[in-house]
Parts: structure tokens; C-alpha cells; sequence
């Protein structure tokens, strides 16, 4: 997912569970459809952003998410890297 997705799936600066869910299904569904990548991971620069933004809170529920429901198929280690600015 694109960080530009962000707002979609914030709601009074927490991320929403099933907007998120929903767009990562859709957005890891599309990487892989036709086999094209059939290995897909995910790289939670999202959380990273929430967090230099100063919104450590929602930072930590958005890599909940990431944990929580990993699409089918999909590496469930989170990969991110928090940066300090």
C-alpha cells in the first residue's frame, strides 16, 4: 500500500480495522492476481509515518493490524524500520 492511502483508512487519527483490511486485501489481491507475484510481503512504512507524525498510539494499532489478519498467502512478519525524522 501507498502511504497516499493513508487518509483513507483514518478515522479521527486512528486507523480504522476493516477500511484497512479491506484495501490491504484488495491491494495484495491485485499484486497477485494472474501469479504474476505470487510471494507478496508487506512493508509497513504506514506505521512509520503515523509515528514521526507524533502519533505513536495509532502507529502501534496500524502494526496490530498488520499482525492480526494477514491476507492468505501472504508473509505475516512485518517488515519496518522506525525512524526518528
Amino acid at each position: 500500500m501507498q502511504t497516499k492511502r493513508l487518509p483513507k483508512f483514518l478515522v479521527k487519527d486512528m486507523p480504522d480495522g476493516r477500511t484497512f483490511k479491506g484495501i490491504a486485501h484488495d491491494t495484495i489481491g491485485k499484486a497477485r492476481a494472474n501469479g504474476r507475484y505470487a510471494n507478496v510481503r508487506w512493508w509497513g512504512e504506514m506505521v512509520n509515518v503515523l509515528y514521526v507524525r507524533g502519533n505513536g498510539q495509532a502507529s502501534t494499532r496500524l502494526e496490530e493490524f498488520f499482525d492480526e489478519d494477514s491476507p492468505p498467502g501472504v508473509d505475516s512478519d512485518l517488515l519496518f524500520r522506525v525512524s526518528n525524522g
